[in-house]
Parts: C-alpha cells; sequence; structure tokens
C-alpha cells in the first residue's frame, strides 16, 4: 500500500483477515419455503405429479451454506438436495405454472464454538 510501512500494510491485512474470519463464525440463518403451482397443466402432469392450486407442491429450505433442499408434497413424494437455490428455481420454477413461493422465516442455532486444545 502506496506511503505505509510494511508495518502498516501487515496491521491492515491482519484486521482484514479477522474480519473474515468473525464473518464466517457469524450464525447465518437459514430459510424455508413452499411452492404453489396454480396452473400445472393436465397435459403434462396426472393427480400422482401435482396437487391442486391452493396446496403446495414442494417445501423447501435454503441451508446457511446457500445448499437447498426440497420434499415435494404430492403423491409421489421425493426429496432433493441441490448445490444452490437457484439451481433448484432454474429446474422447478415454472413461471408458466403459475408458481408462486411462500417464504417463512426459519433461524439456525448458532455454530459451536471449536475448543482450543
Amino acid at each position: 500500500m502506496v506511503g505505509m510501512s510494511q508495518e502498516q500494510t501487515n496491521a491492515i491485512v491482519r484486521e482484514l483477515v479477522e474480519e473474515v474470519v468473525r464473518d464466517r463464525q457469524r450464525p447465518r440463518s437459514m430459510r424455508a419455503f413452499t411452492m404453489y403451482r396454480r396452473n400445472v397443466p393436465d397435459a403434462t402432469h396426472n393427480a400422482l405429479q401435482k396437487n391442486p392450486p391452493e396446496t403446495p407442491q414442494f417445501e423447501g429450505v435454503i441451508f446457511s451454506d446457500g445448499r437447498c433442499a426440497i420434499r415435494w408434497l404430492t403423491a409421489k413424494g421425493s426429496t432433493a438436495v441441490w448445490d444452490s437455490f437457484a439451481d433448484m428455481i432454474a429446474i422447478h420454477g415454472h413461471p408458466e405454472y403459475g408458481s408462486e413461493i411462500v417464504w417463512h422465516d426459519v433461524i439456525s442455532p448458532a455454530r459451536p464454538e471449536l475448543k482450543k486444545d
């Protein structure tokens, strides 16, 4: 860094590293959601593959690390885990089905402190 001594530069770098470490230790919150599909076409989905418009199709959670899991609530249910919410929604979003996401607040517990020997 221009105009600074090596000692000053090292102090700033240490401070930035400590801030990153503190940020990683902060508890993150999970986000829960429910997906409704209001207009699923009968031509492509039968009664085992869809629910009525007022009933959720699936529920899910975005974990504190960004990964996403969904649980289908249809007659033929299943569970899937995705690397991200964006990946999941790219496959299952279907705006043409009148998809609607309802968000629910969930707070994850604080991460446990690691014991030092």
